[in-house]
């Protein structure tokens, strides 16, 4: 009937009491089991930095935009990043302010593509860029880069 012994047994019923959070210390106390482990988790921090952007303009109403690590100069991640948010918009005359940008965009993998549509062509596409990490807690904005939608 059983393939393991009882000791394997009981220690998967351990194993899955103390992962349950119904179960409380008074529980297992009870039950003969020690209490259920407690982790202290630390939060990621911050990210400190920026993600670099590259933009390819190479196809027809559509922008390719690599993203990368400023420290490692790779494609991938910092450590504890989740994704990488974008925040852009459309206009004729220059931004220079971040808060001018108003559609937002998030990415978890590099290249991010965004497409356009052909009364959009010619105007110029502003984009600015930041790392947020698993929690949610998001990083200081880079440059305000732009390019001409193709």
């Amino acid at each position: 009937m059983w393939k393991c012994g009882i000791v394997e047994l009981l220690n998967r019923l351990t194993i899955f009491l103390r992962g349950n959070p119904l179960i409380l210390d008074e529980d297992m106390i009870a039950m003969g089991l020690p209490k259920h482990p407690r982790r202290s988790r630390t939060p990621p921090n911050a990210p400190t930095n920026y993600p670099m952007l590259e933009i390819d303009s190479s196809m027809i109403r559509r922008l390719i935009l690599p993203f990368y690590d400023l420290d490692t100069m790779r494609r991938a991640k910092p450590a504890g990043a989740h994704g990488v948010e974008i925040c852009w918009a459309v206009f004729n005359e220059q931004v220079v302010k971040v808060g001018d940008l108003v559609n937002t965009s998030f990415a978890t993998r590099s290249p991010f593509f965004l497409d356009f549509n052909d009364e959009q062509r010619g105007h110029f596409a502003y984009f600015c860029l930041r790392w947020v990490n698993t929690r949610g807690v998001k990083g200081p904005f880079g440059e305000i880069v732009s390019a001409i939608i193709p």
